[in-house]
């Protein structure tokens, strides 16, 4: 079982203070999503819970040699 959250991730009890979108917490199961980010717009919505979604199935985040920031 997996659980989602959308919730506002700034506050308690997440205070998640970095322009974090969503997350997978393993331990806890659970995708958290930030509703106050994510609300007005589906499509980016869809596409982090979708990225979230990967890391359940244990996809990783990937970096390359001439990437400069993390992939979203």
């Amino acid at each position: 079982v997996i659980n989602i959250v959308i919730d506002d991730l700034q506050t308690s009890p997440y205070a998640i203070t970095d322009n974090v979108l969503g997350m997978w917490l393993p331990r806890d199961r659970v995708i958290l999503l930030d509703a106050d980010r994510l609300e007005d717009n589906p499509t980016q919505a869809f596409s982090v819970a979708l990225h979230e979604l990967g890391h359940v199935f244990g996809v990783p985040h990937v970096f390359s040699m001439t990437d400069t920031a993390p992939p979203g």
